[in-house]
């Protein structure tokens, strides 16, 4: 990747780790332009106080909520379009969500659930648009198809990865052209490509992520991604 940060650029760091299936999901935005270091604090802000109501019973769209009136104080907008998702073994996104915005979902948190919690904030008008291909995949269907090279490259990411992300150069090491054999998964509809997002009127997005096992008096969080940045 011969990519190069640009002077002035805001970057964000999203990772995914796994151990057995048991998923942390994190992520922090670093500023080079001073411009734009309130949408940081205002994301990195609201991270924090989501984690402190995350308890059992509290209503999920409490956190949006409290997202919207951080993006106020710093004079932002929360992206309405993206929320946080509950997490469970070999599934990133398991029913129940995080939203950003005030909701009228009536779900609640319960002891013992893993949520991963991402605040976006926005000096555009707050709503992302899919903007193009992007480089992040996961296996869609097992469904079998006739051409034997696709099962069993279908069969061989299943066993990497099941159904989590991945990325078309972790395969590499397995497929002179991984992204070719990627594509023809994704025409037979095994394979789901993940859009690049784009902030619909061209505005700056921040983030800040982490993970959160609810506890009866703590959201713990795995990764304590406001400690690092």
């Amino acid at each position: 990747d011969r990519s190069v940060i640009l002077k002035g650029a805001v970057v964000k760091v999203d990772i995914g780790v796994q151990v057995d299936g048991y998923i942390a999901d994190a992520a922090v935005t670093i500023s080079f332009n001073p411009s734009y270091e309130r949408l940081v604090k205002a994301a990195k802000e609201a991270l924090s106080k989501v984690q402190n109501i995350l308890r059992p019973g509290v209503p999920l769209r409490n956190a949006g909520k409290i997202v919207k009136d951080v993006a106020e104080k710093w004079g932002v907008r929360p992206i309405a379009n993206l929320s946080g998702h509950k997490v469970e073994r070999y599934n990133l996104h398991a029913g129940k969500t995080v939203p950003n915005v005030p909701s009228w979902d009536i779900s609640r948190a319960e002891e013992g659930e893993v949520y991963a919690v991402e605040p976006f904030m926005t000096n555009g008008e707050g709503l992302v648009v899919e903007g193009g291909e992007g480089h992040i995949y996961r296996v869609k269907s097992m469904k079998k198809v006739k051409d034997k090279e696709l099962v069993e490259a279908l069969n061989l990411i299943w066993r990497r990865y099941k159904s989590l992300p991945f990325s078309e150069r972790w395969l590499l090491d397995a497929f002179e052209d991984p992204l070719d054999i990627i594509k023809r998964l994704v025409q037979k509809s095994r394979i789901y490509s993940y859009p690049a997002l784009l902030e619909r009127s061209g505005g700056i997005v921040t983030q800040y992520e982490d993970t959160f096992i609810v506890h009866d008096k703590e959201a713990e969080a795995l990764v304590r991604v406001i400690n690092l940045v």
